[in-house]
Formats: structure tokens, C-alpha cells, sequence
């Protein structure tokens, strides 16, 4: 398997609220920030099968994100640019099925720790 990416041409370093997306489509990746493309790179075919666990905001201390991430949505179909503009100005849609914690651990430890 080989790394596939595109790096956006702006630097955050203003400590205010940026969206930052991706989209594929089996043949482009695009990188938007605020809603407006920055990157198209071409990657013809399906992503390259990883072993390795998703990571966001650092990747072995490159390129570290020096802030906080707010949401975190993956979609099963690229996005359009209107698509995305959509999601940075409304949020992700609650209609999307979020990940249950209900008797999970983060759930039971918050219960017993308020005993």
C-alpha cells in the first residue's frame, strides 16, 4: 500500500474556529478549509487496505493539530463542496446515527464515579 494525501496551502495559527474536510471520489481527493477547495490530488481506485487504527489530529507527531477537534464526521459517499459548505455552516445533521455509549464504558465509569 502506498500513502495517499494533499496537504492544505493554509496555515491555521490565528486561534479561531476553522472546518476542515476531505472528499473522495475514487478518482479525486480534495482538501477544503472554510469551505472553499485548497488541494485536488488524483488517486484513481478504491483507498488501500491499512492495519493500522484511524488517528485524527496527530500521527506519530507529524503534522499535530494544536488545538481541539469539535466533530468528527465519516461518510460511506464523497461529499460535494456544497455538501461540505452545508455541514461548516448548519453541523453535521442529527439524523446521523451517532456512535451509542448507552452501558458502554465511558457511561458506566461516569455512573460510578458519581457513587
Amino acid at each position: 500500500s502506498q500513502w495517499k494525501g494533499a496537504d492544505a496551502q493554509t496555515k491555521i495559527t490565528d486561534e479561531r474556529w476553522h472546518h476542515i474536510a476531505g472528499s473522495y471520489d475514487l478518482e479525486n481527493l480534495r482538501i477544503y478549509v472554510d469551505g472553499k477547495m485548497e488541494k485536488e490530488s488524483k488517486y484513481k481506485g478504491p483507498p488501500d487496505p491499512v492495519d493500522q487504527p484511524m488517528t485524527f489530529g496527530d500521527m506519530e507527531n507529524f503534522h499535530p493539530i494544536l488545538g481541539v477537534l469539535d466533530e468528527v464526521g465519516i461518510f460511506n459517499k464523497a461529499l460535494s463542496a456544497n455538501e461540505i459548505v452545508s455541514i461548516m455552516d448548519k453541523g453535521l445533521d442529527l439524523s446521523i446515527n451517532p456512535v451509542l455509549t448507552n452501558g458502554k464504558l465511558t457511561t458506566t465509569w461516569s455512573k460510578i464515579k458519581a457513587k
